[in-house]
Order: C-alpha cells, then sequence, then structure tokens
C-alpha cells in the first residue's frame, strides 16, 4: 500500500499521466491566440479599406468612376468575409 501511495505521488507519473490533457490545453491555447489575432486583424483591414474607398471616392469627378470604385470596394470587401 506504501509503495502504491508512493509511485502517486511521484511527479514524473503525474506529468505522464497529465500530459494528453497538457497536451489538449496547449492546441486549445494556439488555436484560442490564432482566432484572436484573425479576429483583430480583419476589423483592421476593412477599416483601412472603407479608408481607401472614401479617398478614391472623394477623388472621383464623374459618376461612373464613383461606381466602379464602390464596386471594387464591394468585391474586396466579399472576399474578406467568404
Amino acid at each position: 500500500m506504501l509503495k502504491s501511495m508512493q509511485s502517486m505521488m511521484n511527479l514524473d507519473a503525474f506529468e505522464k499521466t497529465m500530459k494528453p490533457m497538457t497536451d489538449l490545453l496547449k492546441l486549445q491555447r494556439s488555436m484560442l491566440e490564432s482566432l484572436a489575432e484573425e479576429q483583430t486583424q480583419m476589423p483592421t483591414e476593412m477599416i483601412a479599406d472603407a479608408l481607401e474607398e472614401a479617398r478614391a471616392v472623394y477623388q472621383c469627378e464623374r459618376m461612373p468612376e464613383l461606381m466602379e470604385d464602390h464596386e471594387k470596394f464591394l468585391q474586396k470587401y466579399q472576399e474578406k468575409m467568404a
């Protein structure tokens, strides 16, 4: 009985037993970090694209140019959302 308790208290055995769980937690953490990075990157890109479109619209002198620039913006937006 004493030997079994000592083996249960062994740190190496504990680490070996917990390895699948720690590996899973590490994988989960890396996935969450990746997701958080993507979620912050996308709004930043969308704002930059909107500002770029606003500058292009401001420089347009005719309606066809404006519509073309706006269509390009919408296509870029749709690609990012897909």
